[in-house]
């Protein structure tokens, strides 16, 4: 649609059949994990642990640039992809939400009822088309216990634990609990208002259901 003189039109010949040939690709492509972005700033952050921050991140986004295959697909004018996979979803292991999820379910101390309550919250999974056994090798043997307290979800915890804004779990999935809390948007929230010195607490419509047990842990 287009807008000419405040009304709105169709826009002729839209979509065209190139781009209904891109779209349907896409959509006929399964929905895929790729572990290759997490492969580079795994590498390079070992190479680099005392290094600034910066440094590192810059020098591990050259090196995925650097190994990313170059793709350019069929019908294609804007080309330029983060993986090479057709419908993908890279990891960026430096944040922690990947580490958390795989963590849980690649540890095999957890137990397996406990495992499908993750895959339950995470119902999305299911779109995925698994990973190999390589690479879940690779996740559970390398990348994963090498990113452990080492990414900004864990730092996202120590802060909040700091600032008496988040206390642990205990019990039952109290391990599985405390990673997914504080990888939520809501504490994203509580974490900027802390770093901010915020005399109040903005929080999400999610909040209220976490809140309490921030306040009064279960035990």
């Amino acid at each position: 649609m287009v807008v000419q003189n405040f009304k709105v039109v169709p826009l002729q010949g839209f979509p065209s059949e190139r781009v209904r040939k891109i779209r349907d690709k896409i959509l006929s492509s399964p929905f895929e994990y790729d572990i290759e972005r997490a492969r580079c700033y795994t590498r390079i952050w070992k190479q680099m642990l005392d290094s600034p921050p910066c440094m590192r991140k810059a020098k591990a986004l050259e090196e995925f640039l650097r190994c990313l295959p170059i793709r350019i697909d069929d019908d294609e004018l804007l080309v330029g992809v983060k993986s090479s996979k057709i419908r993908a979803d890279p990891f960026e292991i430096e944040l922690g939400g990947h580490i958390n999820l795989f963590g849980v379910l690649l540890d095999d101390k957890i137990n397996k009822n406990a495992k499908k309550a993750v895959t339950g919250m995470f119902n999305a999974l299911d779109r995925y088309a698994p990973l190999t056994e390589q690479e879940l090798n690779e996740l559970k043997n390398d990348i994963i216990p090498f990113w452990e307290g080492k990414t900004l979800c864990s730092r996202k915890g120590e802060l909040l634990r700091e600032a008496g804004l988040y206390k642990d779990f205990t019990g039952p999935m109290a391990e599985i609990l405390n990673k997914f809390l504080l990888q939520t948007p809501d504490t994203y929230t509580l974490l900027a208002d802390v770093l901010s010195l915020s005399s109040s607490v903005t929080v999400s419509m999610r909040a209220p259901l976490l809140i309490p047990f921030m306040a009064d842990p279960v035990s």
